[in-house]
């Protein structure tokens, strides 16, 4: 698949998204949990899903905000072929990762620019690409930020090694922990609603993980938001109990959603590529409008 990127321009915003990959095979009926069959069908088939899975993108965002070129999430990186299954009754993800740094230089965007990476939470699709296939830095300029409890959370989980490198979300979860061992002596850890640098705040949304943050870019009059993976899809807002997760994620959806309608532009990692777009108000949900 062809390398996938998009330019725009938010205020004084330089921006590019960059598609890591796809996450495949994932099957609707957990995706959007708690939606009656009819009424999934044809939501649906409003997006062009014609079967009972479906692929979602890794859109990964650089930001030039003047002072700091910043990426927010870093993709899977290169070598796991897949997630595991969402239930006993569904076959394994499959997670096509890797492309960053491919789109990156197809952009003309030299890896060692990047001065700060922000991580959203602690999955792989999110934190694994922080390292090379050498184990080093992938962003050897960088400081790297994550919620002190995430990333505390994170490291401490015991996976044993059955010494079989994918066996579902136990080796998902030990693939991201060895990356981010290249970045242990550049990382800080911050508290949840801190302004990390100057205009770029880490938002808690808790659900998805247990300190799982959202992203907020204020320049000057311009916001962008950045729910990341409070959302998997736009079906997800407007219909806000078809999701797998719990009261919590429930919560920071309708929290994330009500501060993104009223932003200049909003981005979400796993909508349809680039996942640009705005979010309106819509009866009990909100309708995704792409941009």
């Amino acid at each position: 698949m062809p390398i996938e990127t998009y330019r725009f321009q938010l205020g004084d915003l330089q921006c590019v998204v960059i598609n890591d990959g796809y996450i495949s095979n994932i099957a609707t009926s957990w995706y959007f949990a708690n939606a009656p069959d009819d009424q999934l069908e044809k939501n649906l088939h409003r997006y062009g899903i014609q079967s009972d899975t479906l692929a979602v993108p890794c859109n990964c965002l650089v930001l030039d905000i003047g002072s700091h070129r910043v990426l927010l999430d870093t993709g899977g990186g290169r070598g796991h072929p897949a997630y595991g299954k969402n239930s006993p009754d569904t076959a394994p993800c499959q997670a096509k990762l890797g492309n960053l740094m491919d789109g990156l230089k197809a952009e003309g965007i030299a890896a060692e620019s990047i001065d700060t990476v922000v991580l959203s939470h602690q999955h792989v699709d999110h934190v694994s690409g922080v390292a090379d296939n050498m184990g080093k830095p992938a962003f050897p300029n960088a400081r790297y930020f994550m919620a002190r409890p995430e990333w505390e959370e994170f490291i401490s989980l015991q996976i044993p090694d059955n010494g079989t490198e994918w066996d579902g979300w136990a080796g998902a979860i030990r693939f991201g922990q060895k990356a981010c061992v290249a970045i242990q002596d550049r990382l800080e850890l911050v508290d949840p609603e801190v302004e990390i640098l100057p205009g770029v705040c880490m938002i808690p949304t808790p659900g998805h993980t247990a300190n799982h943050c959202s992203i907020e870019f204020v320049s000057g009059n311009t916001r962008l938001v950045c729910p990341m993976d409070t959302l998997g899809h736009p079906i997800h807002a407007e219909h806000l109990t078809w999701n797998p997760e719990g009261e919590q994620s429930l919560a920071s959806r309708r929290e994330i959603l009500k501060r993104a309608e009223s932003a200049d532009l909003v981005h979400v990692f796993h909508f349809p590529f680039p996942g640009l777009g705005h979010m309106i108000p819509d009866g009990d949900g909100w309708h995704w409008q792409a941009l």
